[in-house]
């Protein structure tokens, strides 16, 4: 038999959500003229359904315009926690079991990381025991804030690093080196993929950086400026410098 299009009212989605996952606490809110409902699974740690119903009518979106959307979602800061379209639930005689299903299996993959997911929601940083994301092949445009970099230093904060902690050294070189870059030119880069930090790092953040992921940021950053012995203008770092502060990545 077919599916056929079925008509998904707001008390129909809530009514459904408040049954199946009662014990997660179904909260309605409303964004770019659509309601959702939040599922709590831990702190940091929600799962939004979109119900594609519209705040302006209170009815669902005609046929073939939208969908039930799910997603992973940090409470922390509303961004999602997984990149890419989020999973659909098609509005047919079979929702309530296509979205039961879609719901059961992120409350899985949370329960089966949930330290890892809770980290990620809250402080946007990578934990050590995940894989490293590798750094882009050609950094864009260095695009600088020079507001903040004619900020005077701060007073230097003492701290020790753990085994696997970036070094002292490499501290102070990727201070230098961020100095004026924008939160913007942070994403454009991809540093918040290497490191997990969503926004440009202090000394403090940058202190607790593994050492492979700091040498991933000052590598990159040596290069968009210019700064490196292969070329660009301005100064440039020598042989001997770079070596000591890229601890774990070849030099060419």
């Amino acid at each position: 038999m077919a599916a056929t299009f079925t008509e998904v009212s707001l008390e129909d989605m809530e009514k459904f959500l408040k049954r199946a996952f009662r014990s997660l606490h179904p909260k309605q809110g409303s964004s770019r003229n659509e309601y959702y409902y939040d599922l709590k699974l831990g702190p940091a740690v929600d799962i939004r359904v979109w119900s594609s119903v519209t705040v302006r009518s209170g009815m669902g979106a005609e046929v073939g315009s939208d969908a039930i959307r799910i997603q992973f979602l940090s409470s922390k800061d509303g961004r999602p926690l997984e990149k890419g379209k989020a999973p659909i639930v098609k509005r047919t005689q079979g929702w309530r079991t296509s979205l039961q299903d879609r719901v059961e299996d992120l409350i899985e993959k949370y329960e089966s990381n949930d330290t890892f997911w809770e980290d990620w929601a809250s402080t946007r940083r990578v934990r050590r025991d995940e894989p490293v994301v590798e750094q882009p092949a050609t950094p864009p445009p260095l695009k600088l804030d020079w507001s903040q970099a004619e900020k005077e230093d701060a007073e230097p904060k003492v701290f020790t690093p753990g085994p696997n902690d970036a070094t002292e050294k490499q501290v102070g070189f990727a201070e230098k080196l961020l100095r004026g870059l924008s939160n913007n030119g942070w994403h454009e880069y991809g540093l918040d993929r290497i490191t997990g930090l969503n926004t440009v790092p202090g000394r403090d953040d940058l202190a607790r950086i593994s050492k492979r992921n700091i040498s991933q940021v000052i590598d990159i950053m040596v290069k968009a400026k210019g700064w490196g012995g292969g070329g660009g203008g301005g100064r440039r770092y020598s042989a001997a410098e770079l070596a000591e502060v890229l601890l774990d990545l070849p030099r060419k």
